[in-house]
């Protein structure tokens, strides 16, 4: 007996040892090399500073990083000399510098997923769904200990029941429990809270005056209150859209969400002008996220083909797991009485929101099934562009507008003081967005990933772990229960 609890013990011990072991473990292609202390030096390069004012591209210029940051930008014909032995010298050779994209609206299940952001491009991203786990990984990543792209969380989403209530959101009622949970956040290290739709009045105005009192800014979903029978075709939502217009939220998410509350699912385009001149009186910036629902339509076109691309071995497991079913039902569906209307409706809302002066925001929604991490930023911003957006407000949302709405201090910019978060592409992103996808070179904080680096990063991402990802749920659900 004595024999078999120690064999027993020494099992849990292992167990316990992988376990810790699986949290805590860096993905190789995550590692953070040794940074070099020389100076870095691009010469002869085109750059998009995206800074307001500046011509949209400044021909032959040479930019000087040092600790992670931009020293100096000048003209490469006023370079004097370059002393070998105190910079690394790079020639781009013509190619185009712009600040690195930055993904406003991602769901991130594991650490592999870092790599797919920073393969394609993307050197910062804002998680909308907060675990546990993603405080510490935000700790990681400001000291070094691993590569990424910059990052920021909100908490877990607060919804109230109905029908998109889901088990990975803390639900919450009544004002006393949205009161508590938003003190939960707050005491945890959450500094951003994520509103979704079904939340009820009651929850939703605690919710406003708690994160008040604790300086939290709040962002996600517009709340319509508890859903009943013939909403929104016969009877309005409980809780009316203009209610949100003045809660200040840092963004809204979704034109898809915008349409369904606001416009009461109607897709009338006369409204279309209304809706915008309220959301320009509120300066209220919306995250259209077309591709999350475009998407939908291409797996149903397809019958489920759009996603044999390897971009979506990025995806994790569980995701996979838990959405088998949606994909399933999206596979099968026929999406051309109501699905391609809205989809091509959406497109519309948006780019006429951008001529009357909203500011929108990019973001995508990845790391759900068919929204490959990385890659589907670049699905984005063919959409935005596709609605009529010019390609440089495109890539100036994408950057610069952005990192100043999100708050990603010092970045977003080709700027002196700011932090080295730029992509190398071989020619004209205005010409043709679809050159992001391939870039010569990535920056993040000064370190140079070049294609090589690149390649593996888009192989190490698909090395997922469904062990990882099952942890860090069950870390989540014990956190909001």
């Amino acid at each position: 007996m004595k024999r078999f609890m120690m064999i027993v013990g020494a099992m849990l011990f292992a167990l316990g040892a992988w376990v810790i072991y699986e949290i805590n473990a860096i993905p190789d292609v995550l590692v953070m090399k040794e940074q070099s202390e020389k100076r870095l030096t691009l010469h002869h390069v085109n750059i998009m500073t995206m800074t307001p004012d500046e011509p949209q591209i400044q021909v032959d210029y040479s930019v000087e990083i040092e600790g992670g940051v931009i020293s100096r930008i000048y003209p490469t014909p006023e370079a004097t000399r370059i002393i070998a032995e105190d910079r690394n010298v790079i020639d781009g050779q013509g190619r185009f510098l712009m600040p690195g994209l930055i993904d406003a609206h991602i769901h991130l299940s594991d650490e592999t997923e870092l790599a797919g952001y920073l393969a394609y491009g993307v050197t910062g991203i804002r998680n909308m769904g907060g675990y546990p786990f993603h405080l510490r990984l935000k700790e990681r990543i400001e000291t070094s200990q691993l590569l990424a792209p910059d990052f920021m969380t909100t908490g877990p989403i607060l919804n109230s029941e109905g029908p998109n209530a889901a088990i990975n959101q803390q639900i919450v009622n009544t004002a006393a429990e949205a009161r508590a949970a938003v003190r939960q956040h707050h005491k945890a290290g959450f500094t951003t809270l994520k509103l979704y739709s079904n939340l009820t009045e009651d929850a939703f105005d605690a919710i406003l005056d708690e994160a008040h009192q604790l300086n939290m800014p709040v962002t996600g979903h517009s709340p319509e209150g508890k859903r009943e029978s013939g909403m929104p075709f016969k009877k309005p939502f409980s809780v009316a859209w203009n209610k949100t217009l003045a809660a200040g939220f840092q963004t809204l998410e979704h034109t898809e969400t915008l349409v369904w509350h606001a416009f009461e699912d109607n897709l009338e385009e006369q409204r279309i002008a209304d809706i915008a001149s309220q959301l320009v009186k509120h300066d209220q910036a919306l995250v259209p996220t077309l591709i999350a629902h475009r998407r939908l339509v291409d797996i149903a076109l397809t019958k489920g083909a759009y996603l044999d691309e390897p971009e979506y071995q990025m995806i994790s497991p569980l995701v996979e797991l838990v959405d088998g079913g949606s994909i399933s039902f999206w596979q099968d569906m026929d999406p051309s009485h109501y699905e391609v209307p809205h989809s091509e409706f959406f497109a519309r809302v948006t780019g006429e929101l951008h001529r009357q002066g909203v500011t929108l925001l990019v973001g995508t929604d990845a790391g759900g099934f068919g929204v490959a991490p990385g890659a589907s930023i670049h699905k984005e911003l063919a959409l935005l562009y596709q609605t009529g957006i010019p390609a440089y407000d495109v890539l100036r949302a994408a950057t610069a507008v952005n990192a100043a709405r999100l708050g990603f201090g010092n970045t977003g910019q080709i700027k002196v003081g700011y932090r080295a978060n730029m992509l190398l592409v071989n020619s004209n992103p205005l010409h043709d967005l679809s050159e992001l996808e391939t870039p010569a070179a990535v920056i993040v904080r000064g370190q140079i990933l070049d294609r090589d680096k690149l390649h593996s990063l888009r192989q190490g991402a698909m090395d997922t772990s469904l062990t990882r990802a099952i942890i860090r749920a069950i870390e989540l659900l014990w956190f909001i229960h």
